[in-house]
């Protein structure tokens, strides 16, 4: 049995990277396959947190590392303990160029395979300040210590790969999509009704977001769009599903706005799929994405989906219910997109499509459990 560590930058929370994860972990064949956890949280943080009583329910072996924002020195040393203690064959990190301490940790500690695997197309930076000049510098050292501790590079998209390990590394790097449990979202018209009598939105067009209250995913923009869109559509709402550090400052954007009334805060939840049943239109003006999960996630449930182009062009997998605008664009320019789409609405299953286009959880983690068995046998 192949002995593997997924090491994650934080606690598990229900997002898209996290999601991926719980999937390789879901269906990856365990009788050939041994997965661990390391997460970059203090245990006492994470008490309720559901996912890890989940993993620890399943059998699942779970451990704490300090967060390198309360102690690099015990960072460090916690990851010493782990690796002097527990033998493992592969470690697996999921933290994009952060993972680069890590991998270099488990380089010095005899780990014979480490591999980076990139989740996002991160952000292009504008050096403009000293601030940015140091995170633009330490993100080339993350980068430069990637190249020197990782044996094998993973990304979900070939934006990911480029921005993480560079072009020239592109024809090394496995490209995985961030993949679905598709079946999961097919549409339903009866559990649409169902949804929409639940959250009462009757008949209203209802513009949808999923994703962390983060500063990238671009709520404020978002509530721009739909404020113009809803003086010309009363009879609309906008669905935001999730939650993070910017929650409450959107809340309070929306009472400025006097967008109260017609945005719902769902927060976070598994209930993804059956709430995109109950959308019309995803929203998705991102300044960054590995790939944009959440857009494939809505393809496969039939939706429409409007997302900026900053979003790669790989998440497109349906190309009639996909369009991409710049960020440059107005929110008005947006608007009169989704108001143009509203007169065109309709729903169709589109599970089959998607699963051809390789973005079947079933066909990725018979890809994923390849990979780890052909790097493995490689040192033997």
């Amino acid at each position: 049995m192949i002995r593997i560590l997924y090491v994650l930058n934080g606690p598990f929370r229900r997002g898209g990277t996290e999601a991926v994860i719980l999937n390789y972990y879901k269906y990856i064949d365990k009788s050939r396959f041994q997965i661990e956890f390391a997460v970059h949280a203090l245990e006492k943080d994470c008490m309720d947190n559901t996912i890890h009583h989940q993993l620890l329910s399943s059998g699942a072996a779970l451990y704490y590392i300090t967060p390198r924002s309360i102690s690099i020195i015990q960072n460090h040393k916690d990851f010493e303990y782990l690796f002097s203690n527990v033998q493992y064959d592969i470690i697996h990190s999921h933290m994009d160029s952060i993972g680069s301490l890590v991998l270099s940790l488990a380089h010095k500690s005899g780990i014979p395979v480490r591999i980076a695997h990139s989740h996002s197309t991160n952000h292009q930076i504008t050096i403009c300040s000293a601030k940015k000049l140091l995170h633009f510098l330490f993100l080339e050292y993350c980068r430069y210590t990637i190249r020197k501790n990782a044996t094998n590079y993973i990304a979900c998209s070939s934006s990911a790969a480029k921005w993480l390990f560079g072009a020239k590394a592109l024809s090394n790097v496995l490209i995985l999509p961030n993949a679905i449990e598709a079946e999961l979202y097919a549409f339903s018209s009866q559990l649409r009704k169902q949804v929409r009598k639940e959250l009462t939105l009757d008949e209203k067009l209802v513009i949808g977001h999923v994703g962390s209250f983060s500063k990238h995913k671009n709520h404020a923009f978002m509530l721009d769009i739909f404020q113009i869109v809803h003086s010309q559509l009363p009879q609309s709402t906008l669905l935001f599903v999730g939650d993070g550090p910017l929650m409450e400052q959107t809340k309070k954007l929306a009472v400025q706005k006097g967008l109260d009334k017609s945005v719902i805060f769902f927060g976070a939840t598994a209930r993804v799929p059956e709430l995109m049943q109950a959308m019309d239109i995803l929203l998705l003006p991102s300044t960054f994405e590995g790939l944009g999960m959440v857009s494939i996630e809505a393809q496969a449930s039939g939706l429409k989906v409007i997302s900026s182009t900053a979003v790669p062009m790989e998440s497109s997998i349906i190309s009639e219910l996909t369009t991409f605008l710049p960020l440059t664009g107005s929110a008005q320019t947006w608007s009169n997109v989704i108001l143009k789409e509203a007169n065109n609405l309709s729903r169709r299953i589109t599970t089959k499509q998607i699963a051809a286009a390789g973005y079947d959880i079933h066909e990725t983690v018979h890809k994923l459990e390849n990979f780890y068995t052909t790097v493995f046998s490689h040192l033997s």
